[in-house]
């Protein structure tokens, strides 16, 4: 199954919002006082994060796979957030679907 493209507003507010869903929780729950609750809590929300650069990539005409340049020190994660972050999406129709401003 293939993700949607994500447009960069669409990216930039879903980030957000799991962010703040994210310390909510935490906070609320005190999981940093329970480790195994805290890791599980904070692996739900890297894969959150991680399904929304994916779909961000699309957008971006790129493969999920490129989520690897995070591996990269430094470099890779000044080139993430540029491409995920602040470029704009592709304007035509590409391997992940149509534009999303079209639609």
């Amino acid at each position: 199954m293939r993700l949607p493209r994500l447009r960069r507003r669409m990216f930039w507010w879903l980030s957000i919002v799991v962010w703040v869903i994210f310390f909510a929780a935490r906070e609320s729950l005190a999981l940093e006082r329970q480790a195994p609750l805290a890791t599980a809590w904070a692996a739900i929300a890297l894969l959150a994060l991680g399904t929304l650069a994916v779909a961000r990539l699309h957008d971006r005409g790129r493969s999920g796979w490129w989520l690897a340049a995070a591996l990269v020190p430094v470099a890779g994660a000044l080139w993430l957030a540029w491409e995920l972050a602040l470029r704009g999406g592709s304007q035509r129709t590409n391997a992940y679907g149509p534009d999303p401003r079209q639609r």
